[in-house]
């Protein structure tokens, strides 16, 4: 919260004092390490065993956090390799067509992000018990109710997808609708595609998420190439993006199966049984109060 807020009042007085960008970038680091100091007094940083740790745990975290910084900078190479590439094929009218439905995937991504950080942890609690079975039920539970929590709400903006492309750029873009629709195809597959490539991470296995990452990446650059080489076509980038999305999705099955025997079949069970369950938790509830 102290990062948020410390940031947002650095952003909210931006409007009454002219701000450079080198004097944004400063005032976002001075509010971070002023964080992390906090965290340090307060105690919750666990600094005081960094001298009680052995050799082998030093090269298991620093191995982890290589193969995790990799992932991390070759998610972010696969975010913005889209817009590299149209910008050097296309140029800059092509780049600011394209980022309006752009935009509007972070409204897609926003839910899981949350569902993220909170399926992390328990996932890592279970491999760290040695406990596989419950590892595996969480992951297809989690997995199973945000794909099917995600159709109906890839239906919903579907059908609100021209306002929404007219709140964001306006009436000169109103082309980029089906753009817009076909990531909509996309986030159908991402609930699936993220929580892999966390669990690889939560079970120790980096190495896995990062070969994940750089085959999803070469999936986008390669097609991104081929598409707009031969075709010019923003609509056929959109589709590569569903192609790469669908290859982490299979390649993170298949680790996974071979890890902790993932199976389609119980995604959709386990799924499909906690909602109901959910639904039927809540209705009890009403006729009870």
């Amino acid at each position: 919260m102290f990062n948020a807020i410390g940031f947002l009042l650095v952003c909210v007085s931006s409007i009454f004092i002219a701000i450079s960008l080198q004097q944004l970038i400063t005032m976002h680091v001075v509010v971070f390490t002023t964080s992390s100091v906090l965290a340090i007094f307060w105690g919750n940083t666990g600094y005081s065993h960094l001298f009680k740790t052995t050799k082998s745990a030093l090269k298991k975290i620093i191995t982890f956090a290589k193969y995790h910084m990799l992932a991390f900078l070759g998610s972010n190479l696969l975010k913005s390799s889209d817009v590299f590439i149209i910008g050097a094929f296309l140029g800059p009218i092509a780049i600011a067509i394209y980022s309006v439905p752009l935009r509007l995937v972070e409204l897609i991504e926003a839910p899981l992000k949350s569902a993220i950080s909170v399926a992390f942890p328990v996932l890592s609690a279970y491999d760290n018990a040695n406990n596989k079975i419950a590892l595996k039920q969480t992951l297809e539970k989690y997995i199973g109710v945000l794909t099917l929590l995600y159709i109906p709400f890839m239906v919903f903006l579907y059908f609100v997808s021209e306002p929404l492309v007219l709140l964001i750029g306006g009436e000169k873009y109103i082309d980029t609708v089906f753009i817009f629709q076909l990531f909509l195809i996309y986030g159908l597959f991402l609930p699936f595609d993220r929580l892999t490539g966390i669990t690889l991470d939560a079970i120790g296995l980096p190495k896995l998420n990062f070969y994940k990452v750089v085959i999803m990446a070469s999936v986008n650059i390669i097609g991104d190439i081929i598409v707009i080489y031969y075709f010019n076509s923003l609509e056929l980038v959109a589709l590569v993006t569903v192609a790469n999305v669908l290859s982490g999705m299979i390649i993170g099955y298949f680790f996974l199966k071979r890890e902790i025997n993932l199976s389609l079949k119980s995604i959709f069970k386990n799924g499909f049984h906690t909602i109901l369950n959910y639904l039927k938790k809540k209705e009890l509830d009403k006729q009870f109060n």
